[in-house]
């Protein structure tokens, strides 16, 4: 008679949480940015892109988030690529403002490192002059400094 489907989709799904388990903690220690000297300068990776440039700044984007989020987590202060991650997303796309609101923002106030904030922070002001929040960021994070 053999097992019924409901049985199996359990089995399926008992192997692969058991496989998942294994394998999380090897995955996440892959994609980590430990060493900042390892990124490549944003200016040659922009001339190397062959056109899909913003699809590399989200991409990096990605990463500074996830790097954000893993050094909360793990209660570590490691706060060494915060702004090499947030200057490589810029440099492949100047105009993204957001990165350069949440970097400056996060560079300041969680990793108290205010000149790397006011230097990411008028960068974004060069190159997005008209968002307002970009300036209002800076001055709230030079008053507090």
């Amino acid at each position: 008679m053999g097992l019924r489907p409901p049985a199996v989709l359990v089995l399926l799904a008992l192997a692969a949480g058991a496989g998942r388990a294994a394998l999380q903690g090897e995955a996440s220690r892959a994609a980590a940015v430990r060493d900042p000297t390892w990124l490549p300068e944003g200016k040659l990776l922009r001339v190397s892109a062959f056109g899909e440039r913003l699809a590399l700044a989200d991409l990096y984007w990605l990463r500074l988030v996830q790097y954000v989020g893993e050094t909360v987590i793990a209660r570590v202060q490691r706060w060494d690529a915060l702004y090499p991650l947030a200057d490589l997303v810029t440099d492949l796309d100047p105009r993204y403002g957001y990165a350069y609101q949440v970097a400056g923002s996060n560079l300041a106030g969680v990793a108290g490192l205010y000149d790397q904030a006011d230097a990411i922070l008028q960068k974004g002001m060069r190159n997005v002059p008209g968002r307002w929040s970009l300036p209002w960021t800076f001055f709230n994070i030079s008053a507090a400094a």
